[in-house]
Parts: C-alpha cells; structure tokens; sequence
C-alpha cells in the first residue's frame, strides 16, 4: 500500500487566535516563508506523518492516541493542505524550495533574512532595541565575575535579547539545546513528563557546562545516544575545552 508522505521539520507553537486555540505551524527552513493556523485535531494528524504509515495505518495511530476515530476524508484533506503549503516532502516542496534558493543564490546583495522580523530593520531603531536589552541586564549579578565566554540562547531578540546583551565577553556561543516533539521526529507529542525529564536532562548539561568540564559535558549529552537531539555538542564542547585553564607541564 502506498505510504503517506512525511511532514518536514516545522515549528508548531499553541496560540489563542479570536478566542480559539490553535497551532501556528511554520516551515523550519523558511522555504514556505508563512505560517499556516490550523486546529490542534489538524496538528496532531500531520504530527503522525512519519513517512513509513499508510493512511490506515495512521488512522489507526490516530485512534490510538486519542480514542477517537479519523475519517479517511478528514485525513485526505489534511494530508492536501499541509502539501499545498510545502509543509511535506513532496514534489510541491521541491518546487517551492527551487523558487526560493535560485533567486537568493542568483543575488548580488543578500538582504538580512529576519531584519524586520526578528529584529528592527532600521538602524537606528535596532541600536534602540540593542540598547534597550542591556540596559535590562541586572549587572549586580555580574560584578566580581571574570568571564571569558558565555553561551547565550539561539533564540529571536524578543525572547533571548537580554541573556545575548549579558554575554559581551571573549567567546560567545549562541546555541540550542533539547530538540524534542513531533516537529524534531519524535512519534509522541510532549507531555508534562516529558517536559519535566527534558528540563531535568538539560539541567544535569548545564551543570557541566557551568564547572567548564568539557569532557563530563560531552559524556553526559553522548552517553545515552543523545535522545534529546541537543545540536550543540560540538560548539560547546570545543570553547570548553579551548578555555579550560592551562595546565603546568610536568617537570622533566
């Protein structure tokens, strides 16, 4: 039977839109360069499109899942609206991400994808929103402190500018850590006790990172085949080891 096409990596946040709670689903790499609104019921189908299930194997997914049954038509239609937003791998896709990337490789000047977006496409209005953001950090909690690098959130300046302004010192890595959810390849959606593990499994990072043991930070992501999916290993691990105190050389 023919196996229904896979959802490709998205971001999916829960929203309130006009009094009804909805999912904001965006295409990771921008191809498809809008976001698509649609219910959670919606979501939840497309978050089960692995690429390996048939429609009745997925309906079947569904129903377990929920309790409830999915009506091949229903499943039709959601299957054809997140292809005709590029939101699947497919021929659809293909063909918007060649519109997209030919005209961007063919350009003279390349403009700054998320000015206007993520931050102030104007100057003078960005060295306001920059000036704005460290004058928010509570510096108090930084006297005395003798830092030569810092890791900051890989995050949009609305949510992440103030640690960013925090971290002006010699080496600054801007990462991300757990990957985890439906919209990273994960089968379930993230529960309460899911969430709790993750946090405490990024903590226990954390805690390496803070005593600047490289190698305990690469053990401790590593060990268990990272679930996780935290990308960050190589960029942090190696500032870690490039600014860990020198050691004296053994005396001959």
């Amino acid at each position: 039977m023919t196996t229904l096409p896979l959802l490709r990596r998205v971001d999916a946040q829960t929203i309130t839109r006009e009094g009804r709670t909805v999912v904001r689903v965006r295409d990771l790499e921008g191809v498809p360069d809008n976001a698509v609104l649609v219910s959670r019921r919606f979501y939840l189908v497309a978050a089960l499109l692995d690429g390996d299930r048939t429609a009745e194997q997925l309906r079947l997914a569904y129903a377990t899942h929920t309790g409830d049954t999915l009506p091949e038509a229903d499943l039709e239609r959601i299957v054809a609206l997140f292809g005709e937003q590029g939101l699947l791998d497919s021929p659809t896709f293909e063909r918007r991400r060649r519109a997209t990337e030919t005209p961007y490789r063919d350009a003279a000047l390349r403009p700054p994808h998320h000015a206007g977006h993520s931050y102030p496409n104007d100057p003078a209005e960005l060295r306001g929103a920059m000036d704005m953001y460290s004058a928010r950090v509570d510096r108090g909690r930084l006297t005395g402190a003798r830092a030569r690098g810092a890791i900051a959130p890989h995050i949009d300046l609305p949510r992440g500018g103030v640690a960013s302004s925090a971290g002006h010192v010699g080496v600054l890595e801007s990462v991300d850590f757990s990957h985890v959810g439906p919209c990273f390849g994960d089968a379930e959606p993230v529960t309460e006790e899911a969430a709790h593990e993750t946090r405490a499994a990024d903590a226990r990072v954390f805690e390496t990172i803070v005593a600047g043991d490289a190698e305990a930070f690469w053990r401790t992501v590593t060990g268990d085949g990272n679930p996780c999916r935290i990308e960050a290993s190589p960029a942090v691990y190696t500032p870690l080891r490039a600014l860990a105190p020198a050691r004296t050389p053994p005396s001959l």
